[in-house]
């Protein structure tokens, strides 16, 4: 935001910085033990120790812009949930207007043009986006970091772009009760290599968000609306705290005096409470697809392959784990999903992924098969060959010996198998090669299905469904 705004007298903005420097008569005191020595720092001692830059004055929406919600109340109007805030670390290009993020148009002429992404640091945004999804979880509102589809929703540009000096943090709209230009675009003038912590650079975030929302400054560094960088991790605190708006007087009066008498200021939490409701809690699991391998996919003997996977949930899902057969395999602890698997020894695995959002949601994907083993060949085994006499030899590394002791005794080698392309071809007769679990435990082999045709020469058929040898 700009340090001195254009609708308030320079005279006005002195008395903001005043009022900045010292502690609210209004607001009740944090406890000791959890109100950072900052908080009581005048404006010059903030500056002295590096902090101090200003999270400047809003600018109004001009009255000629549309009326975007003309039919619905100022006050006590809920939009339908959930409002989404996207977080945009990507950089886009701008042009001047109206506010419109779904079109990348911005009300803020000085900043249409190339916006400059945040920079490269998954783990730094990941840590980004959950200090400001924490700022906003009492309310139903959802931060995304992938620009929505569809609706209208709010952009907060997060990247070093920033034409106002170093000494300002952001900039924004201030939209009355969300009634103009819906899709509003807010910045936060913060980058990768910028030396602020993810608290600093949510609480920016949080407060351009809710200035396009009507919310204003605040004297009180405990809450998001301060207009100062007094460290800490403040949020939207509900009571009422003296605005620190100038000689102007309140842009957004009629939705302040709604829960705080006039002049009394404005109580952020119960106008956010308004506007959009208490958050509804998340009870649904994420999503789970495994994208690779697909079902059926054979490996050889010592080959390496990756298991990738989508994760898709509502909340911040901080692992996922990946099993094979039941067993924990590996742990992913973030975007892009992904296991690195070397050295299983030959077999049929079933893979799952099971992952946990931050309230506790558990979601499990559909399984996939793979087998590892030589293509089609028995692994040097004779394909559905002649075990009677216990020779396991006969059925090589990767194959087992089905067979039955009741009398007449029968055996036959098996593979374990994911389809009937897995399986050997059959080595004669009309009898179909199927893929199925003949022995109860679970697991599929390959056969051959004498209820659909003859077994071959030398094997007979057993129970009416399966070619053994007797």
């Amino acid at each position: 935001m700009r340090r001195i705004a254009v609708h308030l007298p320079a005279l006005a903005s002195l008395a903001l910085l005043a009022l900045a420097a010292g502690p609210s008569l209004a607001a009740e005191p944090v406890a000791a033990a959890d109100r950072p020595e900052t908080w009581d720092m005048s404006l010059d001692e903030l500056r002295a120790i590096g902090l101090g830059q200003s999270r400047g004055d809003p600018r109004p929406v001009p009255p000629q812009y549309p009326l975007r919600n003309l039919a619905q109340p100022v006050i006590g109007y809920v939009p339908p949930p959930p409002q989404i805030i996207f977080v945009d670390f990507d950089g886009e290009t701008l042009t001047s207007g109206a506010d419109d993020a779904k079109n990348n148009v911005t009300q803020i002429g000085e900043l249409a043009g190339m916006f400059a992404p945040y920079g490269d640091d998954p783990s730094k945004k990941a840590a980004v986006m959950q200090a400001t999804a924490a700022d906003w979880a009492e309310y139903n509102i959802m931060v995304v970091d992938t620009r929505p589809a569809s609706g209208e929703y709010t952009m907060n540009m997060t990247g070093p772009t920033n034409p106002f000096g170093g000494g300002v943090l952001g900039i924004a709209p201030v939209d009355c009760s969300n009634l103009q230009t819906h899709s509003n675009i807010t910045y936060a003038f913060h980058s990768v290599n910028d030396g602020f912590d993810a608290s600093t650079t949510a609480t920016t975030i949080g407060q351009e968000v809710a200035h396009s929302y009507g919310l204003e400054h605040v004297d009180e560094p405990m809450d998001i609306m301060n207009p100062f960088n007094a460290g800490g991790d403040p949020s939207f605190i509900d009571m009422c705290l003296p605005l620190t708006g100038g000689g102007g007087g309140a842009l957004c009066a009629p939705q302040h005096t709604q829960h705080c008498a006039d002049g009394q200021g404005q109580n952020s939490h119960q106008e956010l409470l308004t506007m959009f409701g208490p958050a509804i809690p998340d009870l649904d699991p994420p999503v789970i697809l495994i994208t690779a391998p697909l079902n059926g996919d054979k490996f050889a003997p010592g080959d390496g392959f990756t298991v990738l996977a989508t994760i898709t949930d509502e909340s911040p899902v901080p692992d996922a784990d990946l099993y094979a057969n039941g067993a924990l395999l590996e742990k992913d602890t973030s975007e892009p999903w992904g296991w690195q698997i070397n050295g299983l020894p030959a077999g049929l695995y079933t893979l799952e992924i099971v992952a946990r959002d931050e309230n506790g949601n558990e979601g499990l994907s559909s399984p996939i098969s793979l087998l590892i083993g030589e293509d089609g060949d028995g692994a040097d085994g004779v394909p559905y060959g002649n075990c009677l006499n216990n020779d396991l030899s006969i059925c090589g590394l990767d194959g087992t010996c089905l067979s039955s002791g009741m009398p007449p005794t029968v055996a036959v080698c098996s593979e374990a198998c994911v389809n009937a392309a897995s399986c050997p071809p059959s080595p004669g007769g009309s009898a179909p090669v199927v893929c199925q679990d003949v022995t109860g435990d679970g697991a599929n082999e390959c056969t051959l299905d004498c209820s659909l045709g003859s077994c071959p020469a030398g094997m007979t058929c057993f129970n009416s469904f399966l070619c053994m040898w007797a």
